[in-house]
């Protein structure tokens, strides 16, 4: 697939590695300000509209802990993210940008050379559980530099065939 025949709509306040790593693959992009995601992207053949939201492991972490204003009952940071993410988006991806390391307690480190107790850890795993069980895809990429590709290789895998959620959607 031809990148740079897609264009992505990248939100505004993501750091400028994120915009240096997909133009660098080829990707047309556009700054502004999303209120929902932080990539989105039409399907070039399939006419899918595709939201991603990228997040650190410790953007992870604190979207986890954060409560979302407003809301009540409660709902963490995250889970009110992949609510709206699910009304805007015909395929919703949570990708997880970068990798961590186990510790030997159960925990894990972060690149910054964070650590982060087994508890919190786990609490971020049973949250992703929890959306994928929603219908959010979740993606990997633990090369932070592969990370233009590793959009391409979602946009591709979301403009082929019918895919089933795990909310039973289909899309």
């Amino acid at each position: 697939m031809n990148t740079s025949k897609i264009t992505l709509t990248v939100d505004d306040r993501e750091p400028e590695s994120v915009f240096r790593r997909l133009e660098d693959r080829g990707f047309n992009v556009i700054k502004e300000r999303l209120n929902v995601g932080d990539i989105v992207v039409r399907t070039p053949n399939s006419d899918r509209l595709l939201g991603i939201e990228r997040k650190t492991w410790g953007d992870l972490l604190a979207s986890v802990r954060r409560n979302q204003k407003g809301q009540n009952p409660r709902v963490s940071h995250l889970h009110y993210q992949v609510r709206e993410m699910l009304k805007a988006f015909d395929i919703s991806i949570l990708l997880l940008d970068g990798g961590f390391r186990p510790t030997p307690d159960g925990g894990i480190q972060l690149p910054d050379g964070r650590e982060v107790a087994a508890g919190a850890f786990y609490q971020a795993d049973n949250a992703l559980l929890s959306i994928q069980q929603r219908g959010v895809v979740i993606a990997h990429c633990l090369d932070r530099e592969a990370l233009g590709e590793r959009v391409l290789k979602l946009i591709t895998w979301a403009d082929k065939g019918s895919h089933t959620f795990g909310n039973g959607r289909k899309a």
